[in-house]
Formats: C-alpha cells, sequence, structure tokens
C-alpha cells in the first residue's frame, strides 16, 4: 500500500486546504478518523486517513477541538466537502494516545492495514453536529 502525508501538524486550516488540493476522492473511498479520545469528543483530536484502490493518504492530527475552534471547524468542513464529493463510508478508530504519536511518525502499510481493520462506522453527523462549539451569549 502506497502512503501518502498531507496536511501539517497541528494546522487545522492549512491542512484542510491542503486536503481539498491534494484529495481526489471517489464514492468507493472509506474516510477514517482517527483519534486518542473515547467518549470526549470535546476535547479529541483528529488525523484522518483516505484509503481507496491500494493508496493511502494520511493527515497527521490537526482536526478536532482540541486544536480549539478552528481545528472544530476545520473537522466539520472536512465532512461535508467529502459528502459533496460523494464519499458514504465514514469511520472511525480510538488508539491509545501513545500508539497516536506514534502514528504521525512512523505510519507504514502494516500499521495503516491495522487502522483499517480496527475502525468501525460511524456517522458523519457527528463531526458535523456534536463538535459544534456553541457562540458565546
Amino acid at each position: 500500500m502506497d502512503i501518502a502525508w498531507v496536511g501539517r501538524l497541528g494546522a487545522p486550516r492549512e491542512s484542510l486546504e491542503e486536503l481539498q488540493q491534494q484529495l481526489k476522492p471517489t464514492p468507493a473511498a472509506k474516510a477514517v478518523f482517527i483519534t486518542d479520545w473515547q467518549g470526549k469528543r470535546e476535547q479529541a483530536r483528529y488525523a484522518f486517513l483516505l484509503e481507496q484502490g491500494g493508496q493511502a493518504q494520511l493527515a497527521p492530527p490537526t482536526f478536532g477541538p482540541r486544536y480549539g475552534e478552528a481545528g472544530a471547524q476545520a473537522l466539520r468542513e472536512l465532512v461535508s466537502w467529502l459528502e459533496q464529493q460523494g464519499v458514504t463510508n465514514f469511520k472511525e478508530t480510538v488508539i491509545s494516545p501513545y500508539d497516536f504519536q506514534r502514528l504521525v511518525w512512523a505510519a507504514g502499510p502494516a500499521q495503516i492495514q491495522a487502522l483499517l481493520a480496527a475502525a468501525n462506522p460511524t456517522d458523519p453527523a457527528i463531526y458535523r453536529e456534536v463538535l459544534h462549539t456553541p457562540s458565546p451569549a
């Protein structure tokens, strides 16, 4: 499996723009959100994996509320953009914080296969709605 890195660690807006420019998702693609938090989405950080046709494109941890409103907004926009591209196969996998850090520096074909095998179906609405940070009153 070929792996391409897309995006920059901890840079939500820049990574989203790079993903939108470089990814060419098809309806057959698997969109996998990778996190190190279970049950605490308001604190989560996410890496992102797009797998299609034996190719993996991986964005390092840069999305989600852990990166502030910019990270939460970039995650919402990523999900909406993927849906606009026809992607319907959304998955999530939770890995330990240690493995999450290693993912950033050492993801190879075996690790990507393990992430795909461990991923469970998820509802993309979770990332659009549950992670919405309300505006201050």
